[in-house]
């Protein structure tokens, strides 16, 4: 098994991929780095979050950009920056600002890639990438089939959930609708929304470790359910504002 891990370079991966990258087999995994910037035109970067502030607003864009640009506040002094990290576990990086783009499957086939593991992931995998030779898996932080979408955790905090949760499962053409591997909850004890990112983070670390460490794996499942939630875009105005309100922050 060779895993590559598809994700942007924030947060809420330099925590996960701390604690999976000891997990993993003698044969180092690779890193598909989807940073904000990187590898994109400029008319994508500008699209991005010129999207974001007229939907959010200022404030929540320089949090989402925070997450990238200070990577390690908050964090214990015991986690390794990001290059630190690389360099120890032999990490071999392939920047891409378009995943489906065929000279990265080519790449990633190149170097023998059995899984792709998306985390904290800013791209949709077109069918291509998805009929490619490995399989293409998701931890999404929430209980699926509930708070498909963008920033799920937000959207847990604003409804007052006791409880949050992560999702691993198989990506198809549906966004976050694939068949689930497994799933888990863990108390809401925050009152920041870095500090949810940090919790969940961890909790996909030890989904994916459970999932990787199983000898047999369980059948994926398909959502049959009906959502409860509706899918989310972006946080709104409105909603940033209720938000505050409940006493809660973003940082």
């Amino acid at each position: 098994m060779k895993i590559a891990f598809a994700g942007v370079e924030a947060l809420p991966n330099l925590v996960f991929w701390n604690r999976v990258f000891p997990l993993l087999p003698d044969e180092p995994p690779v890193l598909l780095s989807s940073n904000l910037v990187l590898g994109r035109t400029p008319g994508k970067i500008l699209r991005r979050l010129s999207t974001i502030f007229r939907r959010s607003g200022p404030g929540y864009l320089a949090y989402v950009l925070s997450l990238s640009l200070q990577q390690r506040q908050g964090l214990s002094a015991e986690i390794p920056s990001l290059a630190q990290l690389l360099r120890q576990h032999r990490v071999e990086v392939i920047p891409s600002g378009n995943f489906s783009q065929a000279r990265t499957i080519q790449a990633l086939e190149a170097k023998g890639v059995t899984h792709v593991v998306s985390h904290y992931c800013d791209q949709i995998f077109q069918p291509n990438f998805l009929q490619a030779s490995f399989e293409t898996l998701n931890l999404h932080p929430s209980p699926l089939p509930e708070y498909r979408g963008v920033d799920p955790l937000f959207q847990q905090m604003l409804d007052g959930n006791p409880e949050l949760g992560v999702t691993l499962h198989q990506v198809n053409l549906a966004i976050d609708e694939g068949p689930i591997l497994d799933q888990t909850t863990f108390p809401h004890q925050v009152t920041t929304h870095r500090e949810a990112l940090i919790q969940a983070a961890e909790a996909a670390a030890e989904l994916f470790a459970r999932w990787l460490q199983e000898p047999a794996r369980p059948s994926p499942q398909p959502q049959v359910s009906q959502p409860r939630t509706p899918y989310h875009s972006w946080p709104t105005k409105d909603q940033l504002h209720q938000f505050r309100q409940k006493g809660l922050r973003l940082t």
